[in-house]
């Protein structure tokens, strides 16, 4: 029996369908779902575009625990339970604090006590403790800091990851995201937002890494127009039903005001860990030739450089071989 770790952020509804599609794609009924839960740093009290370095430590972990309750909360309506385990803040964003107001103050879906719930975030000592005996793969959907948080205090766990599989890193094909300043162009939101950490993980292991990039999670032919495709698609069930409304409002709020498509990123390293990886995504063996981590570079934090090397560890999603088996395993998967 494999172990799984998966290491996410919030609030982006793509991170509830990678635990769900996680659960039913790699693991047997009833196994133990550990998740390692990253904030983002925001400032409840902005209205408009902020100073994005300065943002309030508590608004971010209230954020971040009542994200916590709605993943919960998520899984609670397709009868699964998990554990959810505190992965600290990332320490920046390239999203104005504005962006996400109405997703984290629309709580909808879940019981408002629950979303200010402490308990509903566990310690990471207690995450380490059940992990250090055991060999896992680590699926990240978000920046790298829980994962490198876990790595520097329990130095052990380390050995026991046998890969990691991240929606990670761009080739510098599409525009990650732009808001009407300068488009971010290669710069990745996962990179950009904690680059020490990315670099920290990659320089630590000797496993193989697996990076899924923006170019592949980004492809037209794997989008969404409206949330209402997307529930065309999928079989209609109290779970999948919840997260359509999540999406609805995720819609309105993040995607249409800018022209944008659905694109549920994060599900690939699901897809990329399971017996359908190498049809679905093209590979290449790359080393990373520059990862710009210092104060002089920081106008490049987000970026990532490779070249190929057949002999690395390290293997870079180049495009999405089999859109229609994307797709297929969504809707066959997400019950």
């Amino acid at each position: 029996m494999k172990n799984y770790l998966l290491a996410i952020d919030s609030p982006d509804p793509d991170n509830l369908v990678l635990v769900r599609l996680a659960q039913n794609l790699l693991m047997k009924k009833g196994d133990t779902v550990n998740v390692l839960l990253t904030g983002r740093p925001i400032n409840f009290d902005t209205e408009s575009k902020p100073d994005l370095e300065t943002w309030n430590y508590d608004h971010s972990r209230m954020a971040l625990t009542a994200s916590a309750a709605r993943l919960k909360n998520f899984l609670r309506s397709f009868d699964s339970k998990i554990n959810v385990f505190d992965g600290g803040i990332a320490p920046r964003t390239l999203v104005p604090h504005h962006f996400h107001f109405q997703d984290y103050y629309k709580f909808l879906d879940i019981d408002p006590l629950r979303s200010i719930a402490v308990s509903e975030l566990d310690n990471i000592e207690l995450l380490a403790d059940e992990i250090k005996d055991d060999e896992f793969t680590v699926l990240v959907g978000g920046p790298m800091t829980g994962l490198a948080n876990l790595i520097q205090r329990f130095p052990k766990v380390a050995d026991n990851i046998s890969e990691v599989h991240a929606m990670y890193a761009s080739l510098g094909t599409v525009k990650l995201l732009d808001l009407g300043d300068a488009p971010r162009g290669a710069k990745q939101f996962n990179v950009a937002c904690d680059p020490f950490s990315g670099k920290y993980v990659v320089d630590a292991l000797d496993c193989p890494i697996y990076f899924i990039t923006s170019d592949c999670t980004r492809e037209d032919k794997i989008a969404f127009d409206t949330p209402y495709e997307l529930r065309d698609l999928l079989k209609d069930n109290p779970g999948n039903r919840n997260l359509i409304n999540l999406y609805n409002i995720w819609y309105a709020n993040a995607v249409e005001p800018r022209g944008d498509k659905i694109f549920i990123h994060d599900v690939c390293v699901a897809i990329s860990a399971s017996e359908h990886g190498r049809k679905v995504y093209d590979f290449t063996p790359m080393e990373i030739t520059r990862f710009p981590t210092l104060p002089a570079e920081k106008e490049d934090w987000g970026v990532i450089e490779f070249k190929e090397n057949p002999r690395s560890n390290l293997h870079v999603s180049t495009k999405v071989k089999n859109p229609a088996l994307y797709k297929s395993i969504l809707r066959e998967q997400l019950y």
